[in-house]
C-alpha cells in the first residue's frame, strides 16, 4: 500500500500551541500508513527534534524576518514539488 504523503506548513518549530499540537499530530501518526514533511518557513525550533523523532522530514525555507524575500514562494514550491504530497496542511 502506497503511503498517504502529508506536508505541514507552519512558520517555525518553537514552543507554542500551534507547533505543539502539530508534533503531538506527527507522533500519533501510523508510519506505515503516512509520510509527512514539516516546512518551516523560519529556522528550527525547540521542536524540530521531536518531530524528526515522529518520523517527519524537516525542511526550512530560512526566511529571516516576518516579510517573505521574493525567494519564499520558490522555495516552498521547490520542497513541495520534491515531496509530491497528497495533502498539505497549513
Amino acid at each position: 500500500m502506497q503511503r498517504i504523503r502529508v506536508a505541514h506548513v507552519i512558520p517555525d518549530l518553537a514552543i507554542g500551541g500551534a507547533e505543539t499540537a502539530l508534533v503531538r499530530l506527527l507522533e500519533g501518526l501510523d508510519r506505515a500508513r503516512f509520510a509527512s514533511l514539516v516546512v518551516t518557513l523560519r529556522d528550527g525550533g525547540a521542536l524540530v527534534a521531536r518531530a524528526e523523532g515522529a518520523g517527519a522530514r524537516v525542511a526550512s525555507l530560512g526566511m529571516r524576518s516576518r516579510l517573505p524575500s521574493p525567494l519564499t514562494p520558490w522555495r516552498l514550491r521547490t520542497a513541495l514539488r520534491a515531496f509530491a504530497p497528497d495533502d498539505v496542511q497549513g
